[in-house]
């Protein structure tokens, strides 16, 4: 039986899950699995056969086939065994949710160990607050669009059902940082194995 902790990071862009991840790092030794910075170095590479059709996925805020994130998460994962590990961007709809349990089952990951954190951005914030914080990224304002309506019509769902299943710890964007931290440590830390 596998003990080691898997985290499964959800939220729009730009709500702080990297930023959390890499304090995990850090301070306790988690693997970050981050798909969309895999994606943007993949991209960085415009010599690639798989250049085109990232690029215009990731223009138009698109999601990328669950065939080809599997084989991402799969990848990265051969190349970092027996560690505890954070999932940021994976699962995002029902498809890859079900790639997730059977990737559970193949590594042998107990229920008690996986855990959802859930960033939340308040209802109050609109899709305008969503374009003009991802604006300052260099997003295109339909990228945004599409990736706000892919995370309320498909994350959304997968967290719901999810959370049937795992723990889950809700974060807010306006706790901040450190409050977010605080409450994952509280949580996580003091119970690792």
């Amino acid at each position: 039986m596998n003990n080691n902790w898997v985290l499964l990071m959800f939220g729009l862009p730009h709500s702080g899950k990297s930023s959390l991840a890499q304090k995990l790092v850090s301070e306790h030794g988690f693997i970050h699995i981050n798909l969309g910075a895999i994606i943007r170095k993949k991209l960085d590479n415009s010599e690639t056969k798989e250049y085109a059709e990232l690029n215009l996925a990731v223009s138009e805020g698109k999601m990328l086939s669950s065939k080809y994130i599997l084989n991402i998460v799969r990848n990265e994962l051969n190349e970092r065994k027996s560690k505890d590990v954070i999932f940021d961007g994976f699962p995002r709809n029902e498809e890859a949710r079900n790639d997730f349990e059977e990737l559970s089952l193949q590594n042998s990951w107990q229920k008690e160990k996986i855990k959802l954190l859930n960033f939340i951005i308040s209802t109050q914030c609109s899709l305008e607050f969503q374009v003009k914080r991802n604006r300052n990224h260099g997003k295109s304002i339909s990228a945004i669009r599409n990736r706000v309506s892919i995370y309320y019509q498909e994350e959304c769902q997968v967290i719901k059902k999810m959370k049937t299943k795992y723990d889950c710890i809700d974060l807010t964007w306006e706790n901040g940082e450190v409050d977010n931290y605080k409450l994952v440590e509280e949580e996580l830390i003091g119970k690792r194995v």
